[in-house]
């Protein structure tokens, strides 16, 4: 409510479409209810080290969420509906009636009925000092993760089923995510280590486009997902090293030590 509106037109076939966006006066306010709990343990048992361990479990669930859908997201929904052309979504195109050319997509903003998310993090920090070579030596390691039990839209229009989509374990939206941090200190030395993972991702069957489902890519008469709409587990290393004097420092560091390039698939995602 009270954006300007604005069209964009883009050419299609010999005719062009006009995509209106603008605010919407009948949107309902968002309403959320988040939960969280879990708890922190610290060793008690020695001097020698310090060990810490956390783990907490949350919950956000979003009612009445307000969704920008973009011109292709609609026509999607549409063309792939089984109530096609009855579909709700399709009453947000307009179709010429001489040539059937699309000449208008309304991509209003409107309200979905809900979005959740529920995961949990994890933190462990270890901490110690101890003599080698007769030095005094400070070494730690942290880590932090993440899982993502669920992430998941359901979309219901008047006159149109609920339709649901998880997203937790598909493609950017990977169920594990972690990182590690260690370092070791001693004099005016100090070495880090980061180490970052992310989990293997895949996309929803319904969401792959038919070069992809052939059988020369992979694909099957069981609808397995082919090698090109999934990632694999992948790890990036960054490592630093600094010396500290008493009016200056130097660091040196080199990220992505391994070179490891970012997954890549299809051209069609």
């Amino acid at each position: 409510e009270g954006l300007d509106p604005f069209s964009l037109a883009i050419g299609i076939n010999t005719g062009t479409v006009e995509t209106y966006s603008s605010g919407n006066t009948g949107l309902d306010p968002e309403t959320s209810e988040s939960y969280s709990y879990g708890f922190v343990f610290e060793q008690p048992f020695t001097d020698k080290f310090d060990l810490r361990f956390g783990m907490n479990f949350w919950e956000i669930e979003i009612e009445d969420s307000v969704f920008n859908p973009s011109a292709g997201f609609l026509v999607n929904e549409c063309y792939t509906s089984a109530n096609f052309p009855n579909d709700p979504f399709c009453t947000r195109r307009l179709r010429d009636p001489n040539t059937g050319f699309l000449l208008e997509i309304d991509a209003t903003p409107f309200n979905i009925a809900s979005e959740t998310a529920s995961g949990m993090d994890v933190n462990v920090g270890f901490n110690t000092d101890f003599s080698a070579f007769g030095r005094d030596v400070f070494a730690s390691v942290d880590l932090q993760a993440t899982r993502s039990d669920e992430i998941s839209q359901t979309i219901i229009l008047p006159g149109s089923p609920a339709t649901t989509d998880e997203f937790a374990g598909e493609i950017g939206n990977p169920e594990w995510r972690l990182t590690s941090q260690s370092r070791l200190s001693f004099d005016e030395w100090s070495f880090f280590w980061q180490m970052r993972y992310i989990d293997g991702q895949t996309a929803d069957f319904d969401d792959q486009p038919v070069n992809c489902n052939s059988t020369a890519n992979g694909g099957t008469a069981s609808r397995e997902v082919p090698e090109c709409y999934t990632t694999d587990d992948i790890f990036y290393h960054d490592v630093s090293v600094t010396y500290d004097a008493d009016t200056w420092s130097v660091r040196a560091g080199i990220r992505n030590l391994l070179d490891q390039d970012p997954p890549r698939l299809d051209e069609d995602v």
